[in-house]
């Protein structure tokens, strides 16, 4: 999530919130320092960043070391985790799961009511494995929802 803040973070991690074995990360990515207008001839420095947090990690004493060293994997595992746990990719989640079920009634019932007559079913296999796929989309879950086409 794009992040703006007047106090530039003085790492690209940190672990906090430490409780019983559980920690969460937050990563700062991309930290560029910006120049604002207050309105009156100054400037005001703030800084932009991407913040990403990894909530509920399992915590271990050298978890600080194992992100510094591996911070890219680190990193990479709180953008999924934070793109897949959305309000958002839960309802396209749940728009996918229907398309999958309804489309899965017209493959094992040739003449289920509903089942459009105009695509064979070849093409309803293509749009079910474009559905399976659709979560690994890079733009999941603003993007494009998949379409059944001829």
């Amino acid at each position: 999530m794009l992040t703006e803040n007047n106090i530039k973070p003085s790492n690209n991690f940190e672990v906090m919130n430490i409780d019983r074995n559980k920690c969460d990360i937050y990563f700062y990515n991309d930290i560029q320092k910006i120049e604002k207008d207050t309105g009156n001839e100054e400037k005001e420095t703030a800084y932009k960043y991407n913040l990403y947090v990894l909530k509920d990690a399992n915590y271990r004493p050298d978890i600080e070391k194992d992100i510094a060293e591996n911070y890219d994997k680190w990193l990479n595992r709180a953008i999924y985790y934070e793109k897949h746990n959305t309000e958002e990719a839960k309802n396209e989640r749940e728009w996918r799961n229907s398309e999958l079920d309804e489309t899965d009634r017209w493959l094992t019932l040739s003449d289920y009511p509903g089942r459009p007559a105009e695509y064979t079913d070849a093409e309803i296999e293509k749009y079910r494995k474009a559905l399976r796929n659709y979560p690994q989309d890079a733009d999941f879950p603003y993007g494009t929802r998949p379409k059944l086409s001829h």
